[in-house]
């Protein structure tokens, strides 16, 4: 059995801007750089591309490998192995959406294949996390 999970949020910018930095390294390094100086990205963002994020949490290392299948204005999909100790090394599939609502983003995380609802619940809070961000660059950077 596996568990799946959604988070939406409004978010206050159009789905161009709002796209385009889910979908720009430099900007997702950026983001991050905000956050956690330990961050680091290798690869880049395409159809049939990787995109490898790393960073030290308590001490471990941690890793993501995300693996696109679909790149589009207002729709990415990928593939992500999750590397994060002490949770289990796991494949989920990952939709983003962005849709515009009078300007604005609807902004939404599919996400399937967590192996336990305890992960899948500690993501709920992840994802959150990656959207105040995404929110607290977008507002800094006057888009």
């Amino acid at each position: 059995m596996s568990y799946e999970l959604e988070v939406e949020r409004l978010i206050d910018a159009p789905v161009d801007v709002v796209y385009r930095a889910q979908t720009d390294v430099e900007i997702k390094r950026k983001i991050a750089a905000m956050h956690d100086a330990s961050a680091g990205f290798a690869g880049e963002i395409g159809v049939g591309r990787q995109l490898v994020v790393t960073w030290i949490q308590d001490g471990t290392d941690c890793r993501v490998t995300a693996t696109f299948r679909e790149v589009a204005p207002g729709r990415v999909v990928y593939e992500e192995l999750l590397e994060v100790p002490p949770s289990p090394v796991y494949v989920s599939t990952v939709t983003e959406t962005m849709q515009d609502r009078g300007g604005k983003t609807l902004f939404r995380f599919h996400v399937e294949g967590f192996p336990t609802a305890a992960e899948r619940d500690m993501h709920r809070v992840g994802y959150n996390i990656v959207l105040d961000r995404l929110e607290q660059y977008l507002s800094a950077s006057g888009s």
